[in-house]
């Protein structure tokens, strides 16, 4: 497992650093020499160990910025004073830029909602010009953190669903995730999501028959019947073993996966959760129609300022759901006695 140059964060990157080296994931022991983080650094040596090939990954990450201080220098792209034109220079100077095969960008804690589709738009075709046989582009729905800089609920919903707007990329959660501080995870949060990245990347690059609920729950529907008491809710990955993490205690109070839900933002109106089959249900207080449905706060759990960390809806293999924001529901009444089905009359 190799890398090429150094991450230098905010600095000018010196042009004579032009070193291969082992890949490490110690940014603090390497002074960034080889570094490739703690995902990169465990998605490698997975891939290693199954497909015992030599591997090559580069890690451009510049932690604390926006996503404008991401956009590339169109006068000069490989300008050593942009965190785009480092990474750049560093590619075409390996020789790897024209065969690169993923791209992972894990961001937006310094962001809000506002105008980042547009810039992240323009760093992704960047991207397309630059990186021309990169086939696939990972896209992590950033979590509740207390290192942000205000709301990320909209954002949070536009990473979900960056994934329907453009066909290469593929949307990641890392909810559930264990060993989160509110900012950062420790090295087993690291390793978790860097296994959770390597069953994708394996799919997609390595022909891996090990596909099976290796993508968050992703909503589909959310819906009532003519009783107004349950909502119900559907998701795209169908047979994937809906559950959630065990309750947790915060400031004296206990906190279930029924408090993770907003009701048109309102908390405290679900009762209780159950599953049955490929279906949630919130069970309601009282018969009542809410429009939206937004699931996991914004940053903090209800009435504290303790960064929120579960429960979470997960899948048979602990993999945190998306979290989604004002999704729309719907009213379906039953079908009446005397009507069928797809019956015109």
């Amino acid at each position: 497992v190799r890398s090429f140059g150094s991450l230098t964060g905010y600095t000018t990157y010196t042009a004579d650093d032009t070193a291969w080296g082992y890949a490490n994931g110690d940014y603090y022991v390497t002074k960034g020499i080889s570094f490739i983080g703690g995902v990169g650094i465990q998605l490698a040596q997975n891939l290693l160990k199954k497909y015992k090939i030599p591997l090559c990954i580069i890690n451009g990450a510049v932690g604390g910025g926006p996503i404008e201080v991401n956009l590339k220098n169109n006068f000069n792209p490989t300008d050593l004073t942009t965190i785009y034109g480092r990474l750049l220079y560093r590619l075409r100077k390996s020789g790897l830029d024209t065969c690169a095969k993923g791209l992972f960008w894990y961001h937006g804690a310094g962001n809000t909602i506002t105008n980042y589709y547009q810039n992240f738009t323009s760093l992704y075709k960047s991207w397309k010009s630059d990186y021309k046989n990169v086939k696939k582009f990972y896209v992590m729905q950033i979590r509740p953190s207390i290192c942000g800089a205000g709301t990320h609920l909209a954002l949070r919903e536009l990473q979900r669903t960056l994934q329907d707007s453009f066909p290469d990329i593929t949307t990641l959660s890392v909810n559930n995730a264990p060993s989160h501080d509110g900012c950062h995870f420790n090295n087993s949060g690291y390793d978790t999501v860097g296994n959770w990245v390597t069953y994708l990347f394996a799919k997609d690059f390595y022909q891996s028959k090990d596909t099976l609920n290796i993508k968050p729950l992703n909503i589909e529907k959310a819906f009532y019947d003519t009783t107004q008491t349950t909502l119900k809710i559907t998701f795209k990955e169908k047979n994937a073993g809906i559950s959630w993490s065990q309750d947790v205690s915060v400031w004296g109070k206990k906190y279930n996966i029924k408090d993770a839900f907003y009701l048109n933002d309102t908390n405290g109106l679900v009762k209780s959760v159950s599953v049955k089959g490929d279906t949630l249900y919130l069970h309601l207080y009282k018969p009542h129609i809410f429009n939206r449905v937004t699931y996991i706060p914004d940053h903090y759990y209800e009435g504290t300022y303790s960064c929120y960390e579960g429960p979470w809806l997960i899948n048979k293999r602990g993999i945190g759901a998306f979290a989604f924001y004002h999704f729309p529901v719907v009213v379906i009444p039953e079908l009446k006695a005397g009507f069928h089905a797809g019956a015109i009359c």
